[in-house]
């Protein structure tokens, strides 16, 4: 496996990050840990034949967990968020999904907290109310360049949200930052 084909979109520093993070995890950002081992994907992934809604990566080598990711369109997390800069351009946080009622965020089944909801609106907060979720209600952001690969929590801006329940079209242009046909 030539690492710099395969990392090509990422400078030398970037590439240093992922070696040392991107396969220590063993579930993908936005999935839960479940309680036989297997990491199960959140209610809006869409999985295609060869992935699947359940996976176990205790067997998976570096290489093939590079490959799942690839195939499945998901990420591994960073190992250290701590300092990082976070991305608060996503509509919800790691792990929400876009909820029914327009620009609004659901929570992942397994998400408890006796101080926020599991249904909360992220629009048009300032990210130093972002950053009081990142502390006090165990929310996050990706960092930036933390997702290349994953539409599970969509790479869709906030803006995008309100156009949840317009006509969805099947064909036609694409748009090249949100994959979504205009």
């Amino acid at each position: 496996m030539n690492e710099n084909t395969i990392y090509k979109k990422f400078d030398t520093n970037e590439f240093e990050k992922m070696k040392i993070y991107i396969y220590i995890y063993i579930y993908f950002s936005g999935w839960s840990m479940m309680e036989n081992g297997f990491c199960r994907a959140p209610e809006n992934y869409k999985k295609s034949l060869k992935c699947k809604e359940e996976v176990s990566f205790d067997d998976m080598n570096a290489d093939q967990k590079h490959s799942y990711s690839l195939a499945c369109n998901v990420d591994f997390p960073f190992k250290d968020k701590q300092d990082c800069k976070r991305n608060y351009s996503f509509a919800c946080p790691l792990g929400w999904i876009p909820s029914k009622k327009i620009n609004y965020c659901k929570a992942p089944l397994n998400y408890k907290s006796s101080i926020c909801k599991n249904v909360s609106k992220f629009k048009n907060i300032l990210d130093n109310q972002k950053k009081y979720y990142l502390k006090f209600c165990d929310i996050d952001w990706p960092c930036e360049g933390e997702i290349q690969n994953s539409m599970i929590y969509t790479q869709i801006s906030v803006d995008h949200l309100e156009e949840h329940g317009k006509k969805k079209y099947t064909r036609g242009p694409v748009d090249s930052e949100t994959g979504l046909i205009i």
